[in-house]
Parts: C-alpha cells; structure tokens; sequence
C-alpha cells in the first residue's frame, strides 16, 4: 500500500505533521491529494489555533500518527478491505 493510501484511510483523525523546516503542525486530516499535499483543520501551529493549514507535499519531513489510530481494529480492517478491493 502507498503512503497516500494509507493517509487517506485516517481521514478525520488527529495527526501531527513535521515539516522540513522542522515546524511542528497538528490538526484534523480533511484531504490528502496525491502530491501528498496535506490539508488539515482545527490545526495547531506554533502552540496558536488556525482553522485550517495547507501544508505543501514538498515539505512534509514525518507524518506521525497516533498507534491507537492506526491500529484500532476497526481501522485496521477498513485499511485491509479497501487495499483488498484496490487489487481487484
């Protein structure tokens, strides 16, 4: 599975992006398009609350997801079934 795959399947969970500039964002996945450009809500930017943040696919350095997101066993499954259908 690709990373923007992966992405897509946290939309509307809490993720914290660095960037290459070594700039710590946090906020809401609301969209990911396929040059990773990432778009965030309820985000949070130097410890002060924007309500939305675009951040550029270029400059992403990590993206750090939180492992009970991840590996909930209802999002767990959702990632399996839709890789599962992509194969089809």
């Amino acid at each position: 599975m690709q990373i923007i795959q992966f992405l897509r399947t946290l939309k509307t969970k809490r993720l914290t992006i660095e960037t290459k500039e070594k700039t710590i964002i946090k906020g809401t996945l609301t969209k990911i398009d396929k040059k990773m450009n990432i778009y965030l809500t309820n985000a949070t930017i130097h410890n002060e609350p924007v309500d939305s943040y675009f951040i550029r696919g270029t400059q992403v350095r990590y993206v750090i997801v939180e492992e009970s997101e991840v590996f909930g066993g209802v999002e767990k499954r959702k990632c399996v079934d839709e890789e599962r259908k992509r194969m089809r």
